[in-house]
Formats: structure tokens, C-alpha cells, sequence
């Protein structure tokens, strides 16, 4: 269901060398992001567009954690709020999210994280998200794709792939049905500006490393 990318696909990706495997807990979202950090650091002066991608996935992570006073601990019960997932099931899926979209996602791995059947998990996610799992992976896949094409200079192809979708026609019609123009559309219209990537990187770790992440809805 999730299958975005075909295995073919995937094998002519470059960038799984320095993505780290999906994290789960909050130490391991927290090591990931320093490690892409000291990745996005070391290709800095060869490989500048491997730089922004991990710079791009260390940001996509700290984002997917918010801050909250009354969060479940992780190893309770999957408590329902409403018929929906609790907090730490949120945060556990939307960090995992992040940290796989070049790679297949399956309803399955997403409801054994929140350790509820696949039936369950189906109706617990849309009444949280307001969407469907697939609809919700999507999105964030266009909107990594989005990052990318302000940040990078990649041709289309490979963000199609780095974006978990099989090539870039699927890319394409995705896209344009969620945006109403084609990729290339976009991407001239919003005039993508370089980042300073030293500065991007200095700021992220001190984030990463002084501020304590904490699971939120």
C-alpha cells in the first residue's frame, strides 16, 4: 500500500549511505539527528546537495517533535483518546514518517509501532490526522519534495526518488494533483535561493544538543 518506490528504483537511489535507519524512540530520533548533522558537516566542502538532504531530514525530525506537559509514557497502554492514537503514538509514527520517506512505509510496520491491529489503526489514524495513512505519507513526501527543490539544485528524477516515489511521472501527477502545477512549474515560480549551509548546520546542533526533545502530540 505504501509502496512508493519500486525496488529498481530504490537500488539507483544514492542517498541511503548516510540516512541512518528509521528511528523509534526519542534517543534514537535524538542520535539520528546528530549523526545527520555531523554527515551534513563532513560533505560540506565535496558534495554539497548530500549536505542539504541531511540537513532537510534533520530538520524534518526536530520538527515531527513538539513539546507537550501530559504525554503517555512510551512503554503504557495505547490509550484511544476519543477512538483516535495517543500522543506517543503520534510522535513515534510521525518521526518514523520522516525519517522513511525514500523508502517504503507499510501499514503494517505503522500499526505494529503503535501496537494496535492493522483495523484499529486504520480508523485510530484518520480520526488524528484527518486522512487516511497513504494520504498522510504522500503529502509529507511532496512536501519533502517541496524542501528539496527550494534547497537543492537536484534534477527532478532524483527528487522523485529521494522522495520515496517511483520515478518522476509518478512524482509529477502526484504533485500536480496536490499543488495544481507540475514540479518544474513550481519550482521556477517560488525561485529557489541557495542556503548557507554552514550556518544552517551550526544552528541545528545547537539545537539537537541543548535543547531535550520531548514526545507531543
Amino acid at each position: 500500500m505504501f509502496r512508493e518506490t519500486s525496488s529498481a528504483a530504490k537500488s539507483q537511489t544514492p542517498n541511503a549511505a548516510f540516512f541512518p535507519a528509521a528511528p523509534v524512540g526519542l534517543g534514537d530520533v535524538q542520535a539520528t539527528v546528530v549523526q545527520l548533522l555531523t554527515s551534513a558537516s563532513g560533505y560540506l566542502e565535496r558534495d554539497q546537495g548530500a549536505a542539504r538532504r541531511c540537513l532537510n531530514r534533520a530538520t524534518s525530525l526536530l520538527e515531527s517533535l513538539k513539546p507537550a506537559n501530559d504525554v503517555e509514557a512510551e512503554d503504557g497502554p495505547a490509550y484511544l483518546a476519543r477512538g483516535g492514537l495517543a500522543p506517543w503514538q503520534i510522535n513515534r509514527l510521525k518521526a518514523l514518517v520522516e525519517s522513511q520517506l525514500a523508502s517504503a512505509i507499510t501499514l503494517e510496520e505503522m500499526a505494529d509501532l503503535c501496537r494496535l491491529s492493522v483495523s484499529h489503526f486504520a480508523r485510530a489514524f484518520k480520526i488524528s490526522f484527518g486522512e487516511p495513512p497513504h494520504g498522510y505519507v504522500v503529502r509529507r513526501r511532496i512536501a519533502r519534495a517541496r524542501e528539496m527543490m527550494l534547497a537543492t539544485e537536484e534534477p527532478l528524477s532524483q527528487v522523485a526518488l529521494d522522495c520515496g516515489f517511483a520515478d518522476q511521472s509518478h512524482f509529477s501527477r502526484l504533485f500536480r494533483r496536490q499543488e495544481g502545477s507540475s514540479p518544474s512549474a513550481w519550482r521556477r515560480a517560488h525561485g529557489a535561493k541557495p542556503e548557507t549551509l554552514k550556518s544552517t548546520v551550526s544552528v541545528a546542533r545547537r539545537t539537537a544538543g541543548s535543547e531535550p526533545m520531548q514526545a507531543g502530540a
